[in-house]
């Protein structure tokens, strides 16, 4: 097995470098909402970082932390909160990750979801059926009371327990497809229980997805299905050892690791909105390798 843990390292001092493009409030009046989704993601990554004894006391633990808790408790974000609807799963996801690190009043902030999740109508919006698992997820993770179906139930609605041949599977699929596995896995945490042939069927999809996606050089997925595979603890295969490798020769000096081929920024762009659009472009990709080099 190659070690890849050095890649993590080097991720983080990226993320770490960038923080100021993941903070929703930087100088701004409004909450920028494109900024939400890549600190709700950031937030994923400490909780998983969290759960592993080498990154504890690791100042960039810290570091990440503090930007997280910040804004998690602004008045702005509060708001927003209350406002939206589909504000709350990534609320409680954030808050998990504070929680994990003791930098937050869990006490309080428990009390304010458990009435979120009685008076207003979080569990009634419509859903994809991988997000009633993230749903699910975000409830447990928070210890809030609550009636959602088991996981198994849920899992049962996914994609992954419906798969067709890969050939007729959209990118979409397959990223609702790794999403399922991460939720219904905690992230790599907890077993998933399910037939034998179901979990066969499901790595040959895996590794045939996995075959496609670095052909295309769909970096981004090609890092989620990898991640998916060390949720299933399915790890030795061709396709894996060859999307590890093609992984770590393409991640930059700077821990940076490339988005979708297709969708590399322009050169053209120059200083600050280069740097944002390279952001935008390789943010995703960055923090799900770490996640999978922290459970590899």
């Amino acid at each position: 097995m190659i070690h890849i843990e050095p890649s993590a390292d080097r991720a983080l001092d990226w993320l770490v470098g960038h923080l100021d493009l993941f903070n929703p409030m930087d100088g701004n009046v409004k909450i920028q909402r494109s900024r939400l989704k890549p600190l709700t993601e950031l937030a994923l990554l400490l909780t998983c970082m969290s759960m592993r004894e080498m990154w504890q006391g690791d100042r960039r633990v810290s570091v990440v932390g503090n930007l997280i808790a910040r804004t998690h408790v602004s008045q702005d974000m509060r708001s927003h909160l209350i406002r939206h609807t589909d504000a709350f799963v990534p609320h409680v996801l954030r808050a998990i990750s504070l929680k994990q690190i003791a930098m937050i009043d869990w006490d309080d902030e428990q009390v304010l979801l458990q009435r979120l999740l009685r008076c207003s109508n979080v569990l009634f919006t419509e859903r994809l059926p991988f997000q009633e698992l993230e749903l699910r997820y975000a409830l447990e993770g928070a210890g809030l009371v609550h009636s959602e179906p088991s996981v198994a139930t849920l899992f049962r609605r996914t994609i992954a327990s419906h798969l067709c041949p890969t050939v007729y599977m959209t990118e979409f699929d397959a990223y609702t497809l790794t999403h399922a596995i991460f939720y219904a896995t905690s992230f790599g945490h907890e077993p998933l229980a399910i037939a034998a042939i179901q979990r066969q069927r499901l790595e040959v999809a895996l590794r045939d997805l996995l075959d496609i996606y670095l052909y295309v050089g769909q970096w981004d997925l090609v890092a989620e299905l990898l991640f998916a595979c060390c949720c299933l603890a399915t790890r030795d295969s061709r396709q894996y050892r060859e999307a590890l490798i093609a992984l770590g020769t393409l991640q930059g000096v700077d821990g940076s690791m490339p988005g979708p081929a297709a969708a590399r920024p322009l050169m053209e762009h120059q200083g600050e909105q280069l740097r944002e659009r390279f952001f935008d472009w390789s943010y995703h990709t960055t923090i799900v390798a770490a996640m999978w080099a922290l459970t590899d």
